[in-house]
């Protein structure tokens, strides 16, 4: 999910493993916001208790 706020974008990824993210963040996402000349950014990680 994404969405726009005052200053910039929000999204939202559930990823089955922090390994798993950090593999695609470290591999595919971030040199895309690096080759698109966005600023770095630090994921805000938040642990999934209970998934519908």
């Amino acid at each position: 999910m994404a969405g726009p706020l005052d200053d910039g974008w929000w999204t939202l990824d559930v990823w089955d493993s922090m390994d798993a993210f950090q593999e695609a963040f470290d591999t595919s996402l971030g040199p895309a916001l690096q080759k698109a000349g966005l600023p770095q950014v630090t994921p805000r990680v938040l642990n999934v208790t209970h998934l519908i």
